[in-house]
């Protein structure tokens, strides 16, 4: 186990920084491709062999990333809903005053910058509005544009003045593009926010990934509540219409949606406490 788990540690080390692509085949250490360790067992002293089953749960999968996609933007829904998160704020980027470092000969960097002037943004934010009662809380969901600059989708809980983020962001260097609206439906906007999660795999399934390893497609707040458990689907019907709605879109194969059609449990994706 420790001989896997410094593997994997070496192939993060080598993979950081670089853009990655969906994977024709799982893992070796994925559950979906479970193999078989000997190992030594010091007390009987003869050698063993248990299978492993590590989930490698990661977006370059081609068994998890889609299983990963929909936890994901089940768990993005349900907390907006739980923290009643009805204000929905767009902040953009001047592709002026991105700094060269981010636009070198490497390629668009402009996920790292932009949640790089979030994490400024937010602190800088809840610094003038702590005098209010209900401390905040939100939730990013990022997006490309078709020139690679990123943008981000915010939900918050509670309404913040326009000229004050304005004047905040176009500080720090993001865009004077932005808007803020109160949102009438929770369900349709936790939707809405959440898709954007399931676009991303489709993009990162026919094109290079807009995404470099171990970079943030989201993020909730601490502030937020997490909801204990998610469950996408909990019949046989209701897995076979989101693997028919996936296979639709080009984000799954024709196996993968006869495989649903065949089911015949439950399917709990996400659960936590």
């Amino acid at each position: 186990m420790e001989l896997i788990q410094e593997s994997i540690k070496q192939t993060k080390i080598q993979m950081m920084g670089k853009r990655f692509k969906v994977k024709l085949e799982p893992s070796r250490y994925c559950q979906s491709n479970p193999i078989g360790i000997t190992y030594l067992d010091n007390q009987d002293n003869i050698q063993k062999v248990v299978l492993s089953k590590i989930s490698c749960n990661s977006w370059t999968c081609p068994s998890c990333n889609v299983k990963k996609a929909l936890r994901v933007k089940y768990l993005i829904k349900n907390t907006v809903i739980l923290n009643n998160l009805d204000y929905f704020l767009t902040l953009t980027l001047d592709p002026k005053k991105i700094p060269s470092d981010f636009l070198s000969i490497k390629g668009n960097d402009t996920h790292r910058y932009i949640t790089k002037l979030f994490n400024n943004f937010i602190v800088d934010l809840k610094r003038k509005t702590n005098n209010s009662v209900e401390k905040l809380k939100y939730v990013w969901v990022l997006e490309f544009q078709k020139n690679g600059n990123a943008h981000l989708h915010i939900l918050m809980n509670k309404y913040v003045d326009i000229n004050l983020i304005r004047s905040i962001w176009t500080r720090i260097g993001g865009g004077h593009i932005m808007r803020v609206e109160e949102i009438k439906s929770l369900e349709g906007i936790s939707n809405y926010v959440s898709e954007y999660i399931v676009k991303g795999l489709k993009h990162d399934l026919n094109k290079e990934s807009y995404f470099k390893y171990f970079e943030k497609r989201y993020s909730i707040s601490q502030s937020c509540i997490r909801p204990k458990t998610a469950e996408i689907v909990t019949s046989v019907k209701d897995i076979q219409e989101v693997t028919k709605k996936l296979y639709r879109i080009g984000i799954i194969s024709m196996d993968k949606m006869l495989e649903s059609v065949e089911y015949n449990g439950q399917l709990v994706l996400f659960e936590r406490q």
